[in-house]
């Protein structure tokens, strides 16, 4: 083995391995329930979704509550029915942006787990490769 080669191998293990190293946490992170970030991805996605749904379907009331006739006796009870469901839909729009984000990170972890065992590949391969084709 020449010199040149066991020094490119060399630094290449080298940087394969300090990438893995500095990466490492992805894998050490103790997911929910122990499912895969692109799982809980899609979880989280699903439920984002159905906020929005149930976001829909308060805001239809309140459509029903300020299209219905009004009577003065029941004025007040009323508007205390509006702001409950305008309550319900500040939370369920805080609760999707929540889950949207959590959505983001797991996306993003995913890709990172993607990218460090494709990188990982590569170096094996490299590394695997008879000498004659890195010459």
């Amino acid at each position: 083995m020449k010199t040149g080669d066991f020094i490119a191998i060399s630094s290449i293990s080298a940087l394969l391995i300090s990438y893995l190293v500095m990466n490492s946490s992805i894998f050490l992170r103790h997911n929910e329930n122990g499912l895969s970030h692109e799982i809980l991805a899609r979880q989280y996605e699903n439920l984002a979704k159905e906020m929005q749904d149930k976001i829909h379907e308060q805001i239809k009331v309140l459509e029903v509550l300020n299209h219905k006739l009004h009577f003065s006796f029941f004025e007040k009870n009323e508007q205390n029915i509006k702001n409950y469901v305008l309550n319900k839909i500040q939370s369920f729009e805080k609760t999707v942006t929540e889950y949207s984000d959590r959505a983001a990170y797991h996306h993003a972890l995913a890709t990172k787990q993607k990218d460090i065992f494709c990188c990982l590949a590569v170096g094996l391969i490299i590394i695997r490769l008879p000498l004659s084709y890195l010459t």
